[in-house]
């Protein structure tokens, strides 16, 4: 498995879609754009991707 972290994520091209590099760097490219949001807002955003799934994405905007 070939994982890099970057921006406080971990992005695992061996997991994503069979390897293909190309897709794992768009989906690196969306997931850390919805982390700057939530950041931006003073929220939490966090991606849990256990081997074998399910990943589960949870972010958390203040209220008020």
């Amino acid at each position: 498995m070939d994982t890099a972290v970057r921006g406080g994520l971990r992005l695992a091209t061996g997991l994503v879609l069979g390897a293909c590099t190309a897709v794992a760097e768009l989906i690196f490219v969306l997931l850390t754009g919805l982390a700057r949001r939530a950041a931006a807002l003073d929220g939490t955003f966090d991606v849990d991707s256990p081997v074998g799934g399910p990943t589960v994405i949870t972010v958390k905007l203040p209220c008020g």
